[in-house]
């Protein structure tokens, strides 16, 4: 006679990598991933600290799943160049030279 067939392993359900956070009394809310789903749903926390829990358990600490699509935003398109022709030089006309008086004394100081 054969042994009865061992049950199938569960199905981790897509847990396995799922965030969670758990208050633990002295030490506050730890954050930790999920890392195992056997018999028991095992996190490992960044404490370093690890935890096993009932399906239940982790379901009731688990953090909201983020999504893992690719963003459908295109990317910005880069700023158009300034066109904008370089500045043309001035155009100032030089100064004139002064003025010098043309009309000469037509008197002679007497003495």
């Amino acid at each position: 006679m054969l042994p009865p067939p061992s049950p199938p392993p569960p199905v981790s359900d897509g847990l396995i990598g799922r965030q969670v956070a758990k208050y633990f009394a002295g030490h506050g809310v730890c954050n930790g991933t999920i890392t195992r789903v056997d018999d028991y749903v095992h996190a490992c926390y960044e404490d370093g600290d690890e935890e096993d829990y009932t399906r239940e358990e982790a379901v009731a600490i688990l953090l909201p799943a983020t999504p893992t699509a690719k963003p459908t935003a295109k990317p910005m398109a880069k700023p158009a160049t300034p066109t904008a022709k370089p500045t043309a030089k001035p155009t100032a006309k030089p100064m004139a030279k002064p003025a010098t008086p043309t009309a000469k004394p037509t008197a002679k100081p007497t003495a």
